[in-house]
């Protein structure tokens, strides 16, 4: 089954997968190149042009049967938290119980989800950060400076040093193979070799539901909050951008995804899209004009978003 989206609001194309505004022509533009200063000349004289088509994207079932990792009254992959490396999706189901199941789906593998080592920490709601780096995966326990790494080729967890500080559930972002994260008191790089936290800035914010980067540029954000952070990992330098008023209450808690130089994310039918370039988030509501998706986790492979949903993994693209 395939569901199409078509967001015919958009009358330009992807180029370089990112959006060209269609407002912002010269006066006086040159038709004989594509760009996003002449946009609307190019397409009247070119309009067999790709670059000058609407945008479709697509939902895809990837598994066909509603699945429950570990059988709970609610459903099988809801509030579970995950890693990818490769071509496999490696999941921890908080509904079960400590040490909690571990999971994987490999994509070029048969249909199926198979069970792993299961994950060491102890208590409720055990793990926090969830995320992969240099071939391995990495996980804390919730509320807890405990952390974890992952080695999927002998399937073993092994405790690292304590972090210098606690989290809840969230993600982090890597970048140029270390892993970056803001936390109240700043924001910390993880060095993958050496295995150890040290402060990157003392830059401090708040809201840390939501965090994705693109490129040098990482963003987080919380549904309580009325603005998102925005901090270049390259310069350092960090400014606080406004959110729309009804991109909290439309969001949730849902994963914020890039592909590209594009962030974006789902909420039911609607979607929402993040320029980089605008620094600005943009919905369209009821997009999906066949069902609709409630992601749990999404996880980037090969420029393709695969969704975690509702006990069935799908495919955005």
């Amino acid at each position: 089954m395939r569901v199409h989206l078509l967001l015919s609001s958009l009358l330009c194309a992807v180029f370089s997968i990112g959006f060209l505004a269609c407002d912002k022509d010269d006066d006086n533009p040159s038709c004989e190149t594509f760009s996003s200063d002449d946009s609307v000349c190019f397409c009247k004289q070119n309009p067999e042009s790709g670059f000058c088509q609407p945008l479709a994207l697509t939902i895809s079932l990837v598994t066909e049967e509603e699945v429950a990792l570990t059988p709970h009254p609610s459903n099988g992959t809801l509030w579970t938290r995950g890693f990818a490396i490769d071509n496999t999706i490696y999941l921890i189901d908080r509904e079960s119980d400590a040490p909690q199941a571990f999971w994987k789906y490999n994509l070029d593998g048969p249909d199926a989800w198979t069970a792993l080592e299961n994950f060491p920490a102890t208590g409720d709601n055990a793990y926090g950060l969830t995320g992969s780096a240099n071939g391995k995966g990495y996980a804390s326990q919730y509320a807890s400076a405990k952390f974890w790494e992952y080695d999927p080729s002998a399937d073993e967890w092994t405790p690292l040093t304590d972090m210098p500080f606690t989290t809840g559930e969230t993600h982090w972002v890597e970048y140029n193979g270390k892993i970056f994260l803001p936390v109240s008191s700043g924001i910390y790089e993880f060095n993958t070799t050496t295995k150890t936290w040290t402060p990157y800035s003392t830059q401090t914010s708040s809201g840390f539901g939501a965090i994705y980067r693109i490129g040098p540029d990482m963003y987080w954000y919380d549904i309580n909050n009325d603005f998102m952070n925005h901090f270049n990992l390259d310069d350092k330098s960090f400014e606080t951008i406004d959110l729309p008023d009804d991109f909290g209450s439309s969001v949730t808690f849902n994963s914020p995804f890039v592909i590209g130089s594009t962030a974006y994310v789902i909420s039911s039918d609607n979607l929402w899209i993040f320029s980089n370039e605008s620094q600005t988030w943009t919905e369209h509501n009821n997009a999906m004009t066949e069902g609709s998706a409630y992601v749990d986790d999404v996880f980037v492979i090969d420029g393709k978003a695969y969704l975690l949903d509702n006990g069935y993994l799908k495919i955005f693209e």
